[in-house]
């Protein structure tokens, strides 16, 4: 591999399929248009960019690479299944089932391909550009067009009417995540104020967001990147990181008090009160009982409650499945892990090894298995960037 050259053509590939449609969901606000058109068409985009990817590029597919094929070959004859032969009543767009399904599969190809140090320095560059402008612009949508609600209740923020509070809250916490390796790496740069700023901004959208899931990813990429990196992170500047973090609660008020919802939300998770984890458990429930019906061959690629899915990957991989694509779900978790580690021990591979982690943690309470649309690309990439390290 040719560290010392960028490939274009894969920057852009990457760059848009990580956080394109986070960056392209202002603009249906903005054009007073609806979002759907917008986001096929990043989609086709994608989707033909990641073709000529694979076309242009070699790949170098593992054996962990046909256990990620042989997943979701699972997965889609379920699709089939459900979709073409069963009576089963299918509630979402069976549509966005494939075109999702289509998306993943030409990213997870595309990810096979060889991509140099510089490609992922380019595209960590852009990244960092684009979940800057995101960041900006969502506090700005909510500093200027706040939620007109009572003042004794706290309500969670949307990035835009496009992008709910997970997402946005996703984004955060990649941003916070990016300054801060970047802060560690570059002590003195000049640049150092501007990651700073980034960090104290991203923390306060996601506290603004309120949504439990991001807060607690990015604290499992950065506990994960700190044990990983132990020996080259002087522990002096996290702690210096603490104790910066206490000092700017106490000189903000405003920084506290959008910081109660998440926190609060936190201390009422699995308690009976909180109606949306009951919802959750009853999915989680129906998943297990479909899978417990149908252990060999699955059920179905929805919950019979809800007609949704159950919130948990790898639950919805035993319901959909049975018990071998069950098994996969969780093997393929655990190497999830693996690779993280080893791509956070690289500065160039550690964004990805994040959103890896992320990701995977993010799936054990929210998304799908088709429109968790990061982690199986992002598992391809890391296969190929772990063997480049050895």
């Amino acid at each position: 591999m040719e560290a010392e050259r960028s490939n274009k053509l894969q920057v852009f590939f990457l760059t848009l399929m990580l956080y394109g449609y986070e960056l392209i969901s202002f603009f249906p606000d903005l054009l007073k248009i609806e979002s759907r058109p917008l986001s096929i068409v990043l989609r086709l985009v994608v989707v033909v960019t990641g073709i000529l990817v694979i076309f242009k590029n070699q790949m170098r597919l593992t054996k962990v690479h046909v256990l990620l094929f042989f997943f979701w070959a699972l997965y889609l004859l379920r699709l089939f299944y459900d979709a073409a032969i069963t009576s089963k009543n299918i509630m979402s767009p069976i549509d966005d089932y494939w075109s999702f399904s289509l998306l993943i599969m030409i990213s997870i190809f595309a990810c096979a391909t060889n991509f140099s140090k510089k490609t992922l320095l380019d595209v960590k560059n852009y990244v960092l550009i684009i979940l800057f402008i995101v960041n900006i612009w969502g506090l700005y949508n909510n500093v200027t067009a706040p939620q007109i609600v009572p003042d004794d209740i706290l309500v969670r923020a949307d990035g835009n009417s496009a992008l709910n509070t997970v997402s946005f809250g996703k984004t955060s916490s990649v941003l916070f995540f990016l300054c801060f390796i970047s802060l560690l790496k570059n002590k003195k740069n000049l640049i150092t104020g501007i990651y700073i700023l980034g960090m104290i901004l991203s923390l306060y959208n996601v506290f603004m967001a309120g949504s439990r899931g991001p807060l607690v990813q990015l604290l499992a990429a950065l506990l994960l990147y700190l044990a990983v990196n132990l020996k080259q992170v002087k522990l002096k500047y996290v702690f210096l990181f603490f104790i910066a973090g206490i000092i700017l609660l106490n000189l903000f008020p405003s920084y506290f008090d959008v910081s109660k919802l998440i926190f609060q939300r936190i201390s009422e998770t699995g308690f009976s009160s909180n109606e949306n984890d009951q919802y959750r458990g009853s999915l989680l429930k129906s998943a297990w009982e479909q899978f417990l019906d149908n252990p060999f061959f699955g059920d179905s690629i929805e919950t019979n409650f809800g007609n949704t899915y159950p919130h948990n990957i790898i639950l919805e991989s035993f319901m959909a499945m049975g018990i071998i694509g069950g098994i996969l779900s969780i093997i393929i978790f655990m190497l999830n892990a693996i690779y993280s580690m080893k791509l956070m021990q690289v500065f160039a591979y550690s964004l990805f090894g994040a959103i890896l982690i992320m990701d995977t943690v993010g799936s054990m309470s929210a998304g799908s298995i088709v429109n968790y649309l990061l982690i199986w690309p992002m598992l391809s990439l890391s296969i190929n960037l772990a063997q480049n390290e050895k």
